[in-house]
């Protein structure tokens, strides 16, 4: 709205020294025009062992140095900044969090770190706090993250309090923030786990779970999908329903994150090859450089992020079925009860079953409402779907499942977004606010609704402020 607006524990990678410097590579490829499957490489001096990576508010791509003690900032452009700090000590995994900064685990100096996107680090200990591992932005506003040794699942509240949650045995890794409210997080030791924000913890047994499953991301589908290092990809259901997928082009699967083409994409052992599997469960794979790979991330651009051994590879995703994978730049609003339409074009005949939805730092509607209306002269008209984020992620992209709507290649549709009455204000990216964007929205004429209407009345006009950052398939 326009103006108003060797090992750890026996798991991977063995810590080296490495350099720290300022340095720019070759710019990355664009998605646009791009083949589904290219892949670009990128290198530079002070890239040592990066092992996690996370896309930031700020547009570009951020990643832990393993090996080098720092932190690590790729934009999009492909200028590479290292930030180091005393406090930085052997960094493994980094998020994104509520409040539009990076956090990360520092493993061997048993902290937590917080870094933002202008480089200014945070660090926070205790001694509770033993191996920390995984990381995630939470639906309650906080951060979570887990810590190996002692079998803990750690919580840092907005205020900077820390809290932790055992469980004797889980041997927690990897965490992720779930659509039902909660944290799922793989373990070291055979099982799924899932705790509440009000830390009861649940695990999940199942023979096809490996020891060692490892990367774990919430799907288009709605289930949380997971790495089984030793025995392929799993997914769980909200209310622990598991399935395993096997294939001769799954080997050693580590990192697995949600793609903006509605697939999961995982890296693998087999010669440092990425892996895409489909909700469905069909799988491919692309070749890669024959470097073990770490890390997996969708990235601010569309793409497909991994960490290699010194350098950072992007693979290029089938577009989405509708919409606009690409973090815009700016933080965009509009009073909770007012919705405002953008307009798109559908890349395909399909069936849309699911929206993404970037939700800015400083977002505080507990649910916000997702729909795709059909175009009418112009203007939103009659509404194809609409659906749900029960549990909204500030800072984060956002998954809501939606009753399925066809939807025809090369079309107009409208994607709307809702912070309903009383629910407090939804904020999200688009070109607003400066007349620079290709695409018009509109806001609703009605200003107090709690779901989408029926038909749409339109409101004001705003020529410029799309795309919105949002998409489905």
């Amino acid at each position: 709205m326009q103006g108003v607006k060797g090992t750890r524990t026996g798991l991977r990678l063995i810590a080296i020294a490495g350099a720290v410097a300022l340095a720019t590579v070759l710019p990355a490829a664009a998605g646009a025009g791009v083949p589904v499957g290219t892949i670009t490489t990128f290198t530079d001096p002070s890239m040592s062992l990066p092992y996690g990576i996370a896309g930031g508010s700020d547009g570009a791509l951020w990643f832990t140095n393993d090996g080098g003690n720092t932190i690590g900032r790729i934009s999009m452009s492909g200028d590479v900044t290292s930030y180091s700090d005393p406090g930085i000590s052997s960094p493994l995994w980094i998020a994104a969090g509520p409040d539009g900064a990076l956090w990360f685990t520092n493993y061997y100096a048993n902290t937590v770190g917080r870094i933002t996107t202008g480089g200014a680090v945070t660090i926070y200990t205790d001694p509770r706090i033993d191996g920390p591992w995984g990381i995630t932005a939470g639906p309650d506003g906080a951060v979570w993250f887990t810590s190996v040794h002692n079998s803990t699942i750690g919580r840092i509240s907005p205020e900077g309090v820390i809290s932790t949650y055992s469980d004797p045995g889980i041997y927690p890794l990897e965490i992720v923030a779930g659509p039902d409210g909660a944290l799922w997080f793989t373990t070291d030791n055979d099982t799924i786990g899932r705790i509440s924000t009000a830390g009861v913890v649940t695990n999940y047994t199942d023979p096809s779970i490996s020891h060692r499953a490892m990367g774990i991301a919430v799907g288009s589908d709605g289930a949380l999908w997971f790495a089984n290092f030793m025995n392929g990809i799993g997914r769980i259901s909200t209310v622990g329903i598991l399935t395993s997928f096997t294939d001769p082009q799954i080997v050693g699967p580590y990192a697995i994150a949600a793609g903006p083409d509605g697939a999961l994409w995982f890296d693998t052992d087999a010669c440092g090859e990425i892996g895409r599997i489909t909700t469905g469960g069909a799988v491919s794979s692309y070749g890669s450089n024959c470097i073990s790979l770490a890390g997996a991330a969708a990235g601010p651009d569309g793409g497909m992020w991994f960490s290699t051994g010194n350098t950072l590879e992007r693979i290029q995703p089938p577009p989405p079925l509708l919409g606009n994978a690409q973090l815009e730049p700016q933080t965009d609003y509009n009073p909770d009860g007012t919705a405002e339409a953008f307009r798109t074009t559908a890349t395909a005949d399909g069936t849309l079953g699911n929206m993404s939805v970037y939700l800015a730092p400083g977002s505080t509607a507990s649910t916000v409402v997702v729909g795709v209306y059909g175009n009418a002269s112009g203007h939103p008209g009659t509404l194809l779907a609409q659906g749900t984020i029960a549990h909204p992620v500030s800072g984060n992209w956002n998954q809501v499942s939606l009753p399925a709507a066809a939807l025809t290649a090369g079309k107009r549709y409208w994607i709307a977004l809702l912070g309903p009455s009383g629910g407090g204000t939804v904020r999200f990216r688009d070109l607003c606010c400066g007349d620079s964007g290709p695409m018009p929205s509109e806001t609703s004429a009605q200003t107090t609704l709690t779901s989408l209407p029926t038909t749409w009345r339109t409101g004001t006009v705003y020529a410029n402020d799309g795309p919105l950052s949002a998409y489905g398939n």
